[in-house]
This record gives C-alpha cells, structure tokens and sequence, in this order.
C-alpha cells in the first residue's frame, strides 16, 4: 500500500497520469501496414508519458499482435466459406 502511494505521489509530483492513460485513435485514421520504428517513436513523444518498455520491445510486441490479427482474419474467413 505504501508503495502504491509512494507511486501516486511521484507520478503527481512529475506531472504524470498513473495509470497512463492511452489516447483514443483519431476518426478516419487507418493502419496501412506495418508499424516502423519511426510510428513507434513517435506514438511515444505523443503519449507524453514515460513507459517501462524499450521500443524495439513494443515493436516486436506489435508485430507478434499483427501476425495473430491476420491469423484470425484469415481463419474467419476460411470459417465462413464452409
């Protein structure tokens, strides 16, 4: 419990949001393929917050979360032409 206040009162004191808070996506805005390390950056500078997590973490991250979308899109797909 002490730590958990000890955490808020940093993260109020630095100016930060605990838990962070993610922004919503914008209207209109489509994936067009594969996440850069460019995106990456610069979804990190836009977030304003600090994470505990290396980029190219994020990045593999992303690209194992990808692979397991088009596996199902391509398994729904396959389900619905039985």
């Amino acid at each position: 419990m002490i730590l958990v206040a000890t955490g808020l009162l940093f993260h109020k004191a630095m100016g930060r949001t605990y838990p962070h808070l993610i922004p919503a996506p914008q209207p209109g805005s489509q994936s067009s393929g594969q996440v850069s390390m460019e995106d990456i950056d610069t979804a990190l500078a836009a977030a304003g917050d600090t994470f505990d997590i290396d980029p190219d973490d994020l990045r593999r991250l992303l690209s194992l979360a990808e692979q397991n979308a088009i596996r199902r899109s391509i398994n729904s797909t396959q389900k619905s032409r039985r």
